[in-house]
């Protein structure tokens, strides 16, 4: 039985421990987390604070984005303070060669607990592709590596430190615009021949069935030239034989 009851111990304490090891604490994501954009468009992405019931101080923003494929309209952040009611910040630019944001407000402010945007940055599309926003991050609570995302609490109630346990990045995807064909100036614009009607049958009139063949003069007139042939003929003859005899 003891030993039953040991055993019990000692998973509910292991419990706890993993429980409060593996606690979160402050994050950082951006908004909207995707979007599908074309070419030349501009769009926001807000950089946006999640205490998680945390009292913070502070925070820094440090990301990357692509810049082949988005760029920043402008050299800085705009910085958002109406949220967690902190000073403006002391570091804010932006490397669009590099692809580079760092908005740092320090650790120096009155104390915030919620969620609410601390700064924003506006793109332009610039060509067709998938580009990522990302935090520089790479561990929770990450007092050593330089140049990181970082978010200024007091875990033990004293001390300030960075109380940054997880990011949310984000991924854009731009697609090209679409392209109208144009003529060159000084070019003819070439037009296309008429269509012409399909030629139609000639129609031809019915023929009706013949009878008699049609007549070319009068039968009276005809009798009349036999009749005076006929007298001249013989009074030629006769005229003849008297002139013989």
């Amino acid at each position: 039985m003891r030993i039953l009851i040991l055993i019990l111990l000692l998973a509910i304490f292991w419990t706890v421990s993993t429980t409060d090891t593996l606690a979160t604490a402050a994050n950082l994501r951006c908004s909207p987390s995707t979007g599908t954009y074309n070419v030349g468009n501009s769009f926001t992405v807000e950089y946006v604070l999640d205490t998680r019931n945390f009292a913070t101080y502070g925070a820094d923003v440090v990301a990357t984005y692509d810049p082949s494929i988005i760029e920043v309209v402008g050299t800085t952040s705009t910085p958002v303070t109406s949220g967690t009611g902190w000073g403006q910040p002391t570091t804010n630019t932006i490397d669009n060669s590099l692809g580079k944001i760092e908005l740092a407000y320090g650790s120096a402010h009155p104390t915030f607990t919620g969620s609410a945007t601390i700064g924003q940055v506006t793109f332009r599309a610039k060509t067709a592709g998938q580009a990522q926003f990302n935090y520089t991050f790479f561990q929770q609570d990450d007092d050593t590596t330089p140049g990181v995302a970082k978010v200024w609490g007091k875990k033990d109630g004293i001390n300030m430190s960075n109380i940054l346990t997880d990011v949310n990045n984000c991924i854009f995807i731009v697609e090209g615009a679409g392209v109208t064909p144009t003529v060159a100036p000084g070019l003819p614009t070439a037009t296309l021949a008429p269509i012409l009607p399909s030629p139609s049958l000639i129609p031809t009139l019915p023929i009706g069935n013949v009878t008699e063949i049609p007549r070319a003069g009068s039968v009276a007139n005809t009798y009349t030239f036999l009749l005076l042939g006929g007298i001249f003929f013989t009074l030629g003859l006769i005229q003849f034989r008297g002139s013989f005899f």
